[in-house]
């Protein structure tokens, strides 16, 4: 079983298409949100089998389910609909959300209610998310700022500005520089 398969990177593809080509006794199970991303020889030597997403009602649902899922979590979690959301249909997706989210501390969640409009203020955010956050926090958190973001502005320069930031944190530019042109372009307008 190999979960997030679009994320193997090209010396593992390669690995993994070698083994489906010369197959001994067994089954490989590939799990990708993205198989789009999985080489296109990975992809004609598999059988597709599709699932759909699940509705926010029935996120909701399982949620509510979940034992770990308690009342006190529930009430620190004013920004539910958004974490649903960003879950894009995925139980698992929702839960790693909401784990992440009461890990941040509450003065980063303060200040990314709306976008920044002081450059100081963007600085000082930058600083505080690299001192604080590990690199899956900060994806998450490069996701759900981007989203909260352009739901209040429809501003898609927000939108690019935080894709580039993707990109320069997945090329492993200096996080705290990348974060800190992202926040200012957005603060200065120069989307």
């Amino acid at each position: 079983l190999i979960e997030d398969a679009h994320l193997l990177n090209e010396a593992a593809s390669n690995c993994l298409l070698k083994t489906l080509e010369e197959p001994e006794n067994g089954l490989f199970i590939l799990i990708t949100s993205n198989v789009n991303n999985l080489l296109e020889t990975i992809r004609s030597r598999c059988q597709h089998i599709r699932f759909q997403r699940l509705t926010t009602a029935e996120l909701l649902d399982k949620l509510k389910k979940n034992e770990a899922f308690t009342e006190e979590i529930e009430n620190k979690l004013t920004n539910l609909k958004d974490l649903i959301y960003l879950a894009n249909g995925s139980p698992k997706k929702l839960w790693e959300n909401i784990v992440i989210w009461l890990e941040i501390p509450k003065g980063i969640k303060d200040k990314i209610s709306n976008p920044t409009s002081e450059s100081i203020e963007s600085l000082v955010l930058a600083k505080q998310i690299i001192d604080e956050l590990d690199m899956k926090q900060q994806d998450f958190l490069v996701e759900f700022i981007q989203y909260i973001w352009w739901k209040q502005t429809r501003d898609t320069g927000i939108s690019r500005a935080f894709e580039n930031l993707k990109i320069n944190l997945k090329n492993n530019v200096q996080p705290r520089l990348a974060w800190e042109v992202c926040l200012l372009r957005i603060t200065i307008k120069d989307l």
